[in-house]
């Protein structure tokens, strides 16, 4: 369940709001923990690496130096006994946060749409690309590099610049709130038209069966089975059609509607995720990642994702513009 928070005063930064709204869900009674007790809960280290990206902090490392070096940010994770955690069970930690961190994203989306301020009729699917933080590899032909070995070359601006690292592909709402529902990171050389379904099926908890929904995409994208599987969950695909491809049938009825005065009007609202993408390199450290191998970046952006969706709860619980959010930041 979550609570209305009120903060007030010139230091309102995440790292504080943080502590208030993490600590109103007790994480570990979500999924019950076999073994040995942690030494640090659960909830404590998740509010740290939200202060990790929050504050922007360039590495785990970073982090516990900087937990070290500002006590009085360290006390609002509430680690016992003033102790801070080291680099290395940062780091332990890091690798198994994923589960408590979807289930806390789920539940303000949950909150988000009872609350109908989040509209789905209409959503957006797109990838964007995220530099590693490795350097590209020298050695000639080579395709990745030892320290971050899942990053791959892709290439951007129909294939005349190339870059090194992963994309990150975000199923989001449009207007009047636009905020991320789904979310997915892959190496850069892959196509983003097979990731459509595994992406949407992280959303399909939210969508009503008995409702229809309008989902837009690039041309990289079209493909018949990703229309097929859309139809079945009463979801229409509107995309810009292959050139390549014939059109016949269902696929020529497409084509003429994205044509159509109406299929160009909804195809205008494809440029709120890309104001979201922007927001998001602008106030978190996704481009370039802070964290090697596709696992740890994986997990860097649910945790970006959370801070972006606690900040528009927290805005919402204080009568604030919903996407007013780098006045938050630290």
């Amino acid at each position: 369940m979550l609570f209305a928070i009120s903060l007030s005063g010139p230091n309102n930064h995440l790292g504080k709001i943080f502590s208030e709204i993490i600590g109103n869900l007790s994480i570990e009674e979500v999924f019950n923990k076999v073994g040995r007790p942690n030494t640090y809960s659960t909830k404590s280290i998740i509010k740290a690496f939200l202060i990790m990206v929050t504050y922007r902090l360039t590495s785990v490392r970073s982090l516990a130096r900087f937990l070290v070096a500002h006590p009085e940010i360290a006390r609002s994770c509430e680690f016992k006994n003033d102790k801070t955690p080291s680099y290395r069970t940062l780091c332990r930690r890091f690798s198994c946060l994923d589960k408590w961190i979807l289930e806390w994203c789920r539940i303000i989306l949950t909150f988000l749409v009872d609350s109908r301020i989040l509209n789905l009729e209409k959503m957006i699917i797109d990838g964007t690309p995220c530099k590693s933080k490795c350097k590209k590899p020298r050695a000639k032909g080579s395709r990745t590099v030892t320290s971050d070995p899942e990053a791959r070359f892709g290439f951007t601006k129909w294939g005349r610049e190339s870059f090194f690292g992963y994309k990150s592909m975000i199923l989001c709402s449009s207007e009047p709130l636009i905020v991320p529902l789904a979310w997915q990171v892959i190496p850069a050389n892959l196509q983003e038209v097979n990731h459509l379904i595994p992406l949407v099926s992280k959303a399909s908890w939210l969508l009503d069966k008995d409702k229809n929904y309008e989902l837009l995409g690039d041309s990289g994208l079209d493909a018949q089975y990703n229309y097929d599987w859309c139809q079945e969950l009463n979801i229409r695909f509107t995309c810009p059609l292959n050139q390549a491809n014939k059109f016949k049938g269902e696929r020529l009825r497409r084509q003429k509607f994205y044509k159509s005065k109406l299929g160009q009007k909804l195809y205008g609202r494809r440029t709120d995720i890309e104001r979201l993408n922007s927001h998001l390199k602008e106030l978190s450290l996704i481009d370039p990642w802070p964290v090697k191998r596709l696992k740890h970046v994986n997990t860097y952006l649910n945790l970006v994702m959370l801070s972006y969706l606690a900040c528009v709860y927290y805005n919402f619980t204080n009568q604030r513009p919903l996407r007013e959010i780098k006045s938050l930041i630290a």
